[in-house]
């Protein structure tokens, strides 16, 4: 290599040009960290239900006792005492 010197590959430059690509690596790496730390704590948060978070609507598939109880009693198949006495029941 003519007209390059030896101490270009083996002195300072290398030294504070190699530091300075760690650090680059590092900030690059510390960076994209933090960005994976937030997105997955955001996520967490979301999936977790808050104490204000009304409870779950049954599916509009399925029907609440009460509901039946009271399907039951329009289809004569219980009478007014039991309907009472299981309706107490259900709260």
């Amino acid at each position: 290599m003519r007209g390059v010197s030896h101490h270009y590959f083996f002195g300072p430059r290398l030294f504070f040009g190699g530091i300075s690509l760690l650090l680059l690596l590092f900030i690059l790496g510390l960076l994209v960290y933090l960005v994976v730390l937030v997105r997955n704590d955001r996520d967490r948060a979301r999936s977790r239900p808050g104490p204000a978070d009304p409870p779950p609507a049954p599916s509009p598939g399925l029907l609440t006792a009460t509901e039946v109880l009271k399907m039951r009693y329009a289809r004569g198949e219980i009478g007014r005492d039991e309907y009472e006495t299981i309706r107490r029941d259900l709260g």
